[in-house]
Parts: structure tokens; sequence; C-alpha cells
């Protein structure tokens, strides 16, 4: 049977600590956000939200066991490049998700909501693991196997995003599409990536949870993939890249041969 760690040092489990944590960092930044119709400190709320969950459950949980750190420790380092990233992308730019959206408060409202959404769930496997009994139980060879497919993940995504940025500043391709590296096995590498980092990510807490919340914590990947392949992540770029160049014959000729998202499957 399914239990709560009833040891815990204070009276606010971890899941729902983390929830709370996540929608009250997204109330910090949308204020100003919305006042100054900017969306300048979105991606940096999103990626920070992360560490903070991290923090906040290992707090809550009283411990930081030898599994929690190495986890968390993957958050962070995964968040704090993303971060800057996406900080550094954006600077002195309009981000085109946002159009006709930073000037009406109560549809912004909804963006930082549905991110904060996005933090949790993705975060619930590493708060369920600090609320959970098993934590401190050895490592064992999922928990290393999670954490290689994990550093896998974060690796395509980095490389992904370095070989698009490095496109990008040329300016020979202000109006080309990147079709080389990783991009000419995906046409979305870093999002099947940032997909692989947590589904790594789930399974190196499995051990430490028992069967129902490891069940549970599955959602967290899954959203993860719902998200990035069904709302915000391939359907707009494909619909903006469909816009762009589709009547190149080159981009037609790379969106028959190139896999969507899984290098040669899909």
């Amino acid at each position: 049977q399914s239990t709560w760690d009833t040891s815990l040092n204070t009276s606010m489990h971890p899941v729902i600590a983390a929830f709370a944590a996540s929608f009250l960092w997204q109330l910090v930044g949308f204020v100003p956000s919305a006042f100054q119709q900017t969306e300048r400190y979105y991606d940096l709320f999103g990626t920070s939200t992360f560490v903070l969950i991290a923090i906040v459950c290992l707090v809550t949980s009283g411990t930081a066991e030898l599994r929690q750190t190495a986890i968390g420790l993957a958050v962070f380092l995964w968040a704090a490049r993303l971060g800057s990233f996406l900080v550094a992308r954006i600077h002195g730019k309009i981000d085109r998700r946002f159009n006709g959206v930073r000037d009406k408060p109560a549809v912004f409202a909804v963006y930082w909501a549905i991110q904060g959404l996005w933090a949790g769930v993705t975060m619930l496997p590493f708060a369920l693991l600090c609320g959970s009994p098993l934590r401190a139980s050895p490592f064992s060879t999922t928990d290393f196997v999670g954490l290689g497919i994990a550093a896998f993940g974060a690796f395509i995504e980095a490389r992904a995003d370095a070989e698009k940025r490095n496109f990008r500043s040329n300016p020979r391709n202000a109006n080309a599409f990147i079709s080389t590296g990783l991009w000419s096995l995906s046409r979305h590498p870093n999002y099947f990536g940032e997909i692989v980092f947590w589904w790594g990510i789930w399974l190196s807490t499995v051990a430490g949870l028992d069967r129902e919340f490891a069940a549970y914590a599955v959602l967290s990947p899954m959203f993860v993939m719902f998200l990035l392949m069904r709302i915000s992540g391939v359907p707009l770029l494909e619909k903006h890249a469909q816009r762009k160049w589709g009547e190149d014959p080159d981009y037609l000729r790379y969106v028959r041969k190139t896999a969507v998202l899984v290098p040669f499957i899909y």
C-alpha cells in the first residue's frame, strides 16, 4: 500500500510545496511583466522555477539523500544551461509567442499559470521522491541508467541549441532553415533531448518510490511529451516553418527525409 512519509520535518508534503512554490514564483514574475507589458522575464522565471522546486522539496523532506542530491543537481544543471540560453536568445528581441498577448493581462496570466503547471507537473517525480520513505534506499541499476539517459538527453538538447545559435549568428543564414548536424536527423532535436532528459529523471526516481507513486510520477515525462508534441513546441514551429519555407523545394525535401522528432523513427 502506498504511503506518505510521516517522518517529514514539516507539515507540508513536498508535492504540495512544489506546486505552491511554482505558482507563487510565477505570480512574482507576472506582476512586473504585466505592468511593463513584456515577456523578457518569462523564460528566466520558467527555468528558475525548477531550481526553486528542487530546493523547496529538499527542505520540506528534511533530508538530502544521495539519490535526491544527484537528481537535484541534474535538474539544476539542466535549468541553468537552458535558462541562460533562452534569456540570451530573447535579449533585445520580440518573442512571437506573446504577440497579441502581452498587452492583455488576463490572457497573459494564463500563460504564466500554464508555466507554473508545467514546472510543477514536470518536477512531480522529484517531489514524490522527497516525500517517499524509500528515498534513502541504496542506489540501484535504474538510478545509474536513469541519470545516464538524463545526461544524454541534456547533451542532445544543449548541442542542438548550440548548433542553431551558431547557424543563426551567421548573417548569410538570416532567412535560411537549419538542416545540418543534429538537425539533419530530426527537425526538432532540442525537444527530443528535453523529452529524453525527463524520461531519465523519472527512471532515476523509481527505486526510491513504491510502485503506485512511480506510476503517478510517469505523468511528468508524459506531460512534457504532450506539451512539446501537441501544444507549445513542435506544432507552433512546424506552422511557422511552413509559412516561411512552405514553397521552398529544399525545405520540402528536408521535411520528407527528416524525422519530426525522434531520429529515423518519427
